[in-house]
């Protein structure tokens, strides 16, 4: 009991009750032979830490193997006779009672051999106590842990402003971390920096070559029409998973094979999504897709308005025509162009949209 183990075992005991952010989670014990002697020390130790813990214990009734290993090394005159009596035994409670019986016989056994095979396997598995919400916000992001800081910009989802302030704290506190200098990126290119967001989509490249990183600069070179670019990083990025299907079926319906953009999209409910289906003549199977989109987008209700058309549904086609104007002012002059609307270019109510 005075080994150095088992005062660590105590002291980290202790640690656990003491500190509010940890707690121990349970404490197995794996024992040769009886395990009551260290269950009777752990609750001991957890009555004085003033704690209580699930203790998981398991038991093995002999450890032949250690016991041959250690009769093998020791110097014991009939240790070869020893070994050769106990084989004759496969259940594992009688070799027990005859290696007892020998014992008696061969003081050395219990004196030397035994007492070193009798051990217990104490595992106190601790657990950590995560900053709430409020209390990562209310944190100097400098402070926070790496996943702290990734958590805490996922609270700001919808603010790329402050999204981007995050990470950049992150990344100056965590420099060989690609996922703080990516992530920054979004930011920016949600803000509508493309020209910053690039930048650090490049340099967390050099921190490390992830498919999320590749994925990313595919967008960038994709939005600056470069699509041969983007296809090299998109083939790099395996493992991005639905944003990069989302991204080939991009590139499939700029290279006209809608069929293959529609495989890539899958059941993704992006417009995108819904405008392949409507190139393929899809429409109920994009008003489908686009009813399950949960985005207020002019885009939404533009693709919407055009599905209706096809089916010659007017009232439903100007309808989502409106909302989708009344949303984004700049479909009303794409609108008056557009032929997908040419046969409603006479009517008053659609005159009323669009100017």
């Amino acid at each position: 009991m005075k080994k150095e183990e088992v005062k660590a075992i105590n002291d980290y005991i202790k640690q656990l009750s003491e500190d509010e952010k940890r707690n121990i989670k349970n404490i197995s014990i794996s024992a040769y032979a009886s395990p009551d002697g260290a269950t009777d020390y752990i609750a001991k130790t957890l009555k004085s830490a003033k704690t209580e813990a699930d203790v998981v214990t398991t038991s093995t009734p002999e450890d032949w193997e250690g016991f041959k290993n250690a009769i093998d090394k020791s110097d014991i005159q009939d240790k070869d006779l020893i070994l050769r009596v106990l084989s004759l035994y496969s259940d594992p409670d009688v070799r027990e009672k005859e290696i007892k019986n020998l014992s008696s016989v061969y003081k050395v056994l219990a004196n030397e051999i035994l007492p070193g095979l009798r051990r217990s396997t104490i595992t106190v598995n601790g657990e950590l106590i995560g900053k709430s919400d409020d209390e990562l916000k209310a944190a100097n992001p400098s402070e926070l842990t790496r996943e702290e800081v990734l958590h805490l910009g996922t609270l700001y989802e919808g603010d790329p402003a402050k999204q981007k302030e995050v990470y950049a704290a992150g990344a100056n506190t965590y420099s060989d971390d690609y996922r703080m200098v990516n992530n920054e990126g979004v930011a920016a290119y949600e803000q509508g920096d493309k020209s910053a967001a690039k930048a650090k989509f490049e340099a967390a490249e050099k921190l490390k070559t992830a498919p999320e990183v590749e994925n990313n600069l595919g967008v960038i070179a994709l939005s600056e029409g470069d699509l041969n670019t983007a296809k090299e990083y998109f083939g790099k990025a395996a493992g991005a998973g639905d944003a990069l299907n989302e991204n080939l079926g991009i590139v499939a319906i700029c290279e006209g094979d809608y069929d293959k953009a529609e495989t890539y999209f899958g059941s993704s409910t992006s417009t995108n999504a819904a405008l392949v289906k409507i190139l393929n003549g899809k429409y109920d199977a994009a008003l489908s897709n686009l009813n399950a989109n949960t985005d207020e987008t002019g885009l939404k209700y533009y693709l919407k308005a055009i599905a209706y058309a096809h089916k010659d549904d007017k009232s439903a086609a100007l309808e989502n025509l409106s909302k989708a104007t009344k949303l984004e002012s700049k479909w009303k002059d794409y609108a008056k162009k557009d032929m997908e609307f040419n046969k409603y270019f006479s009517d008053s109510n659609f005159k009323s949209i669009v100017e």
